[in-house]
C-alpha cells in the first residue's frame, strides 16, 4: 500500500513514509479503535495484492460514540474503479447499529478529499494550519 501515498498534497509536503512508519501507525489506529474494530482491506485475489484499506472504528474515547475513519487508501492501479466507495459504504453499514455518525478526518487537496466530496460527506468545522 505504500505507493497509495504517492501524489496529492500529503506526498508534496511530507513525502512517501517509511514502512516503519506505516506500520506504527496501522497499529496506533487499529489500538484505538480495538474497542469496535469497522476496518476493511480489498484484496486481488489473482495476485494477493492489496487494492485497498480503510481503517476505522469507534474509540472508547470517543466523544458522543461516533465511528471515525482514521485512514483509507486505494493504490494508484486500482483508483477509480468504486473500492473507496465501497469502502466507505461498507464503514457506514457496519458502523449503524452503533451511530448514525461516521466522522472523518482529511487533509485539504488530498485524494480522500475528492473522494468525500463526491460521495457528499461535507465538512462541519476546519482546523487549519501553516504549511
Amino acid at each position: 500500500m505504500k505507493e497509495g501515498y504517492h501524489g496529492g498534497i500529503d506526498f508534496e509536503i511530507f513525502g512517501v513514509p517509511t514502512d516503519e512508519k506505516i506500520m506504527e501507525d496501522v497499529s496506533y489506529l487499529l489500538q484505538v479503535y480495538k474497542h469496535r474494530n469497522l476496518s476493511i482491506y480489498i484484496v486481488n485475489e489473482q495476485n494477493q495484492e492489496i487494492a485497498g484499506l480503510c481503517i476505522a472504528g469507534i474509540s472508547e474515547k470517543m466523544p458522543l460514540a461516533f465511528a471515525e475513519i482514521g485512514e483509507i487508501c486505494v493504490a494508484p492501479q486500482y483508483r477509480n474503479k468504486g473500492i473507496a466507495d465501497f469502502m466507505l459504504n461498507y464503514i457506514k453499514e457496519t458502523a449503524n447499529p452503533y451511530t448514525e455518525v461516521v466522522k472523518l478526518c482529511v487533509t485539504v487537496g488530498n485524494y480522500a478529499e475528492m473522494l468525500y466530496i463526491k460521495v457528499q460527506a461535507g465538512p462541519r468545522f476546519a482546523r487549519m494550519t501553516r504549511r
